[in-house]
């Protein structure tokens, strides 16, 4: 998850602090989040598919993704 965070900002052009500002949480935050030293919740693991264009099973691909999902898809896999 860590990994395909850092892969997916990045392959969406967003530095951390880009990131970071987007989602209305510390530089530092996303800092830990991509050397999984803290985990987020799950709202924000939402918010950050939506800023990256990704869907959320893409966090959890081997290889990542770029596919645009609705909204409704993204609440679906966090219920």
């Amino acid at each position: 998850l860590s990994d395909n965070i850092k892969v997916l900002g990045k392959t969406g052009g967003f530095t951390q602090e880009e990131l970071a500002a987007r989602l209305h949480v510390t530089r530092q935050a996303v800092s830990k989040w991509e050397h999984g030293y803290s985990v987020h919740d799950a709202q924000i693991l939402s918010d950050m598919a939506d800023v990256l264009d990704v869907h959320l099973k893409d966090y959890f691909d081997d290889h990542g993704g770029s596919v645009k999902v609705t909204e409704q898809e993204n609440l679906q896999l966090i219920e």
